[in-house]
Parts: C-alpha cells; structure tokens; sequence
C-alpha cells in the first residue's frame, strides 16, 4: 500500500495521550513495517516537517 492512502490530516490526538488533551496533529501516519517506516520519513523529509515518533 503507497504511504498517501495512510496519512490522516488532522488527526485529534485526545485518545492517544494519556491526559486526553485536546489537540490535533496536522499529518498522522501509523506505520507498520520498516518499509512504512521510510516512506513516512522520506515524506517528512521532502516537506521540511517537524515530527515526533
């Protein structure tokens, strides 16, 4: 599967921190293998993002 059918815009994060906070994270992508993994950075790295694993 390519890595643009696996990015979410927007994503709200609340249920996945555990103060549930209220915030939204401008790209999400899960990964699920190494070649996940590189596509994803790859991706982060052509747009000049920030990132937090």
């Amino acid at each position: 599967m390519r890595l643009q059918k696996k990015i979410i815009i927007n994503k709200n994060l609340n249920e996945l921190n555990s103060l549930r906070i209220a915030v939204k994270s401008r790209y999400f992508i899960e990964c699920k293998s190494d070649k996940d993994l590189d596509l994803a950075f790859n991706f982060i790295k052509q747009n000049k993002l920030k990132f937090l694993f």
